[in-house]
């Protein structure tokens, strides 16, 4: 098994497995209404790219209806674990879905959400994912443009994970730079759109501290970050999960698709 791939920033221990598990489920609505806008109808193949543990490709096969749905990720423990849940018609790679060439490509569907932000040249590796596309075949991209939550815990929280994103030479907010991503030779956008995803103080905050749990260890944070200072915050993060609070938290996502409108090119 590779042991060389590049590991996700918030790492694959179960403590990030849940997390994982309850993003999926925030997300779930506003990712079938993308699909349902900008999908291509019943595709050969389409591939999720970083899949997790396979809840957003189960949602990509059964929205899209495609014939073969692959599941692709770094991490060993996840592709695990999304094999484990399989339904027919799905199956899960461990590759680094950053990279080309992808598995199944050249692709009628690729579909990626929230990977970018762990990647330091976005736009660059929207431009490799196009080529990896089936003349008519769409790239849709998912990715954080903007967090509107006021509770100081929260804002506490983000402040500590932007700075240990950006160590990693990613900018967490990836929306805005896809959106630069005008096209190229022989693919162009064709769907851009930002679409609100509200969730409830309470759940935001389990889930951030599912996540500070998962990396409080890193490097970058022990050297940055006392123990004390962080178990503040992993309290205060507990408390408002487990409170009635109605403080409005906004999660703005952008909602982007390319399509290849000529067959591939080798030299593209």
């Amino acid at each position: 098994m590779r042991d060389d791939l590049p590991r996700y920033t918030f790492g694959d221990s179960p403590v990030a497995a849940r997390r994982l598990e309850l993003l999926s489920d925030a997300y779930e609505d506003s990712t079938r209404a993308f699909l349902a806008e900008a999908a291509p109808v019943a595709p050969r193949v389409a591939v999720d790219l970083g899949c997790g543990l396979g809840a957003s490709t189960r949602l990509l096969a059964a929205a899209s209806r495609a014939t073969r749905t692959i599941g692709v990720d770094t991490s060993a423990a996840f592709v695990a674990v999304a094999t484990d849940r399989g339904v027919p018609g799905v199956t899960f790679v461990r590759r680094d879905a950053t990279t080309v060439p992808l598995p199944g490509a050249p692709a009628d569907l690729l579909y990626c959400r929230l990977l970018l932000a762990h990647v330091p040249d976005p736009p660059a590796t929207v431009r490799a994912w196009a080529t990896q596309l089936a003349p008519r075949g769409r790239l849709l991209i998912d990715e954080m443009e903007w967090i509107d939550a006021a509770h100081p815990v929260l804002v506490a929280y983000e402040a500590v994970v932007r700075g240990l994103v950006a160590s990693r030479g990613a900018p967490m907010f990836a929306g805005p730079m896809v959106a630069t991503v005008l096209g190229g030779p022989g693919w162009r956008q064709c769907h851009n759109g930002v679409r609100r995803v509200a969730i409830p103080a309470p759940i935001a905050a389990r889930i951030y501290e599912l996540n500070l749990r998962a990396w409080r260890d890193d490097p970058y944070i022990r050297d940055r970050h006392p123990s004390a200072e962080l178990d503040g915050l992993a309290g205060d993060l507990a408390d408002l999960a487990e409170s009635s609070s109605s403080a409005p938290v906004v999660w703005a996502v952008r909602q982007i698709a390319f399509e290849r409108h000529a067959p591939v090119d080798a030299a593209d």
